[in-house]
């Protein structure tokens, strides 16, 4: 998990390092995708996946009993002081090895942020850049390691040296996903209330897409999906949009190509839509049969709409949201509106 949540981390940074580069680029080009940064997209993809989480313990597992089988068929499959002692130690092992891959991560998270670290921008490290609380698991985790130096070292009768053990397996449970799952619960809940007593600053009746896509909305909405890491939708939309407003095939080809290399390859494109990939090849089919129609996204925008509209349910009951519309409400009455 720990290993997974630097793996995301990093993907974040990169998505907004390439988002930033887009800004501040007059022209919009497509990505030049060379072999290495293919592969290295299509490894950060699998490594992120969730599936390695389900799969990593059951190798783990598989690695850890098969020798602990070797050992017991060293030895006749017989319980004796001798087998226990390597028995022991083998656990003892793959304790340590946990521990300090552990901490290599851990270190490794700390080498990467030194620059904000010694800037004292706290809240840019566990919040802006960290919306889901990976990086409090991370160093939650550390306090797994005292009970488990009392449970592994200190001498103490059979009773309490299980209570140290369920603490630690306890701790290990709650530091890999379920403290990120309670802040986020709590956080969601924090809002829902603070919106219902502030009910007078919502829109919510309104709150659609087109609503976000407004002049005085969109550029607070992509900040928000930006802090739920979800950019890559709304642009894609914008995209859509700007794409749909192109007359001539020249531009459309141009630009269609551009969307493609941004959102559309599979494993590759450093923005890839949360979509199906054979909507996505089928859309670049279209795009290699020259077939620049209007529509030519359409299904695509429709998944992407869908997509949208649950991040448009939790920012309408966002701090962000509550606050900007208190920014408009005093900007309106500045003009005497």
């Amino acid at each position: 998990m720990l290993f997974r949540y630097i793996i995301l981390l990093f993907i974040h940074k990169r998505k907004r390092s390439f988002i930033n580069k887009l800004k501040k680029s007059e022209n919009e080009q497509a990505e030049n995708y060379t072999i290495s940064k293919k592969i290295l997209n299509f490894s950060l993809k699998i490594l992120s996946s969730p599936w390695i989480v389900l799969f990593t313990p059951f190798i783990w597992l598989f690695i850890y009993e098969s020798i602990l089988f070797i050992i017991f068929f060293g030895f006749n499959f017989n319980c004796s002081i001798i087998s226990f002692f390597y028995l022991d130690n083998v656990h003892n092992f793959f304790i340590f090895i946990s521990s300090f891959l552990t901490i290599c991560i851990i270190i490794f998270d700390f080498i990467f942020n030194i620059p904000l670290i010694f800037t004292c921008k706290w809240k840019k490290i566990f919040l802006y850049d960290d919306p889901y609380h990976f990086r409090l698991d991370m160093i939650g985790s550390l306090f797994i390691f005292i009970p488990t130096l009392i449970w592994l070292l200190v001498p103490l009768p059979r009773y309490f040296t299980i209570v140290f053990a369920e603490i630690v397996l306890f701790l290990q449970l709650y530091f890999e996903g379920i403290q990120s799952l309670v802040i986020t619960i709590l956080k969601k809940n924090l809002n829902l209330f603070c919106c219902q007593k502030k009910i007078k600053f919502s829109f919510n009746d309104r709150m659609n897409i087109n609503y976000c896509l407004q002049e005085n909305m969109i550029e607070e909405f992509k900040l928000f999906c930006q802090f739920e890491w979800s950019e890559e939708n709304i642009l894609f939309k914008l995209d859509c949009i700007k794409y749909k407003s192109l007359n001539s095939i020249s531009d459309r080809k141009k630009f269609a190509n551009i969307i493609r290399n941004k959102y559309l390859l599979p494993d590759i494109s450093t923005l890839e839509i949360n979509a199906p990939s054979k909507l996505m090849n089928q859309v670049s089919k279209l795009i290699d049969n020259e077939q620049f129609e209007s529509d030519l996204f359409f299904v695509l925008e429709k998944v992407v709409d869908v997509n949208l509209s649950d991040t448009i349910s939790r920012f309408s009951v966002s701090s962000a949201y509550r606050s900007h519309l208190k920014t408009l409400e005093i900007e309106e009455k500045s003009l005497g509106l």
